[in-house]
């Protein structure tokens, strides 16, 4: 299971809530940049964010959201339960495919830096 926190403003929470399926990609450093600055910062109701990141979207394995294929780490998910928590919805989604694109090594936002998982 994986769960995301989303604003209920939030283009992509009416999207996930259409369709019932999202996938997480997790990003390398290469892509921190476009993940924060574009991906997490851009509304997708006004902006094609692919096509402003110069990133192609590629078919996901087994749901309908459009994955990143250079992301090192994608996992697909069908959502499961909704959560309200104060000014956020709780999106709880079972894990249907996780896989790995590509050998660059997987980062988060840690105290404001990009940090290696691996």
């Amino acid at each position: 299971m994986v769960m995301v926190s989303i604003a209920p403003s939030r283009h992509t929470l009416q999207l996930i809530k259409e369709f019932g399926e999202f996938a997480v990609n997790i990003v390398s450093e290469r892509l921190a940049d476009a993940a924060s600055n574009i991906f997490g910062y851009l509304s997708g109701r006004d902006t094609d964010k692919f096509a402003r990141a110069g990133i192609e979207p590629e078919r996901a394995r087994a749901v309908r959201a459009p994955v990143i294929r250079e992301a090192p780490v994608v996992l697909e998910c069908r959502v499961r339960q909704y959560v309200a928590a104060g000014d956020h919805v709780l999106v709880l989604g079972e894990v249907v495919a996780a896989y790995r694109n590509s050998d660059e090594k997987p980062v988060t936002w840690l105290n404001g830096q990009v940090r290696r998982l691996l």
